[in-house]
């Protein structure tokens, strides 16, 4: 019990990419990036727009090949891993874009591993235009792949050197930033494994929990939409005479000169 409650060294995304990556192109992370890539096709079929930024842990090219949007970037502070498309070398913390110049950020793992993932988000929800997009990608607390990384953390790495955060914990940020939760998806509801005879069980436990919306898979993905703020104006109570074009003494006065003429 003395290792479920030990704080240990975390290092920041950037530092853990090459590893995050290598294990994402293993099998269990391709058949985990499969699942994700479902859900995120789903979320992304209805966005539109000029610009999407990115970070993650996959490649950038490959997870967004579907999307409406035609110019995707990367962020990243360094060529530490690979990044795939173009990169904006720019910290996490602080972007080095415009006030609502994107129309929507997809966020792969990013606040798993981020040593300050509030920051982050809120780097994210500055950029994105009223009605743009966050799709954000995280591993589920609640889940028997978290509990696999805290029992075996030596065998679980380089997952269980991230701290995962609820869903609903960041459906609070988000709110708190000004938008609104469109969807929240979840899936693998069992561990990952790369036997066979569990690999049926486990499409029929990801069906059933994608049927219920059953908050317990491995990894979920929320879409959120950024709330335009509407001004109304205030009316005056008081009312402001109408000017009139003609008058009764104007129109009285033409025709008795015309009668006089």
């Amino acid at each position: 019990m003395g290792r479920w409650f030990t704080k240990q060294g975390r290092n920041d995304l950037d530092q853990l990419l090459p590893s995050l990556q290598h294990w994402f192109d293993g099998e269990l992370g391709q058949e985990l990036l499969e699942q994700q890539r479902i859900l995120i096709d789903q979320s992304l079929a209805l966005v539109f727009g000029y610009h999407c930024a990115y970070i993650g842990i996959a490649d950038a090219a490959q997870l967004l090949a579907n999307s409406r949007i035609g110019h995707h970037f990367t962020i990243c502070p360094s060529a530490n891993a690979r990044c795939g498309i173009q990169q904006v070398r720019c910290d996490y913390g602080q972007w080095a874009l415009a006030d609502r110049s994107v129309d929507a950020v997809v966020l792969h793992h990013a606040l798993d591993f981020c040593l300050q993932p509030q920051q982050l988000l809120r780097e994210a929800s500055r950029c994105v235009i009223p009605g743009g997009k966050v799709i954000l990608t995280g591993f589920n607390p609640y889940s028997g792949m978290h509990m696999l990384n805290r029992c075996f953390p030596r065998r679980r790495q380089p997952l269980s050197q991230g701290r995962f955060i609820s869903a609903r914990r960041i459906q609070d940020w988000l709110q708190l930033l000004g938008y609104s939760v469109d969807e929240v998806s979840y899936g693998a509801f069992l561990p990952l494994t790369s036997k066979p005879s569990l690999q049926l069980l486990e499409q029929r436990m990801t069906h059933l929990g994608r049927r219920w919306h059953l908050p317990l898979g491995g990894f979920y993905v929320i879409q959120a939409t950024r709330e335009e703020q509407v001004v109304t104006p205030l009316r005056p109570r008081w009312r402001v005479p109408r000017k009139r074009l003609v008058t009764g003494v104007a129109v009285e006065r033409n025709s008795r000169r015309r009668l006089v003429e």
